[in-house]
């Protein structure tokens, strides 16, 4: 005691974090909190999210030559939106990437991935975002 914890809240929509010191005074029951920063980031899961869409569309574009426009790459979108949780849990337990269904744009599923998803453009702009928030308030 003291003890520094600093909390992290992801959200699905957002990312909150706070720096607390807890500690307990001399001849006294209990703890005090003290709250030193906190702060808040429009970012959340929804950049895993989009962090596999933009994946997939480039890796797309990249075999197939596939467009956003054209019905195959609607369809699949379409697909993709009902179980893009699930393939995105799948691709970050996944040791050596996750085959993921790309029908009716390919025949032939394509492997995404965790190193892929946390490098992506979108997540780490999203994690650029909370670092840079959380300097912000640190400074303050």
């Amino acid at each position: 005691m003291p003890a520094q914890i600093f909390i992290v809240d992801v959200g699905a929509g957002s990312t909150d974090f706070a720096l607390l010191t807890v500690a307990q005074p001399r001849n006294q029951k209990g703890l005090v909190i003290n709250t030193h920063k906190q702060a808040g980031v429009d970012k959340g899961v929804l950049m895993w999210d989009n962090g596999l869409r933009a994946l997939l569309r480039n890796r797309l574009i990249e075999t197939a030559g596939v467009t956003s426009g054209q019905p195959a790459f609607k369809l699949l979108n379409a697909k993709l939106n009902l179980s893009l949780r699930t393939l995105k849990e799948r691709v970050i337990a996944s040791e050596d990437g996750y085959p993921i269904d790309v029908n009716p744009v390919l025949t032939t599923p394509i492997r995404i991935t965790r190193e892929e998803l946390e490098s992506s453009k979108p997540v780490q702009d999203a994690l650029s975002t909370i670092r840079d928030g959380f300097k912000k308030y640190d400074s303050e």
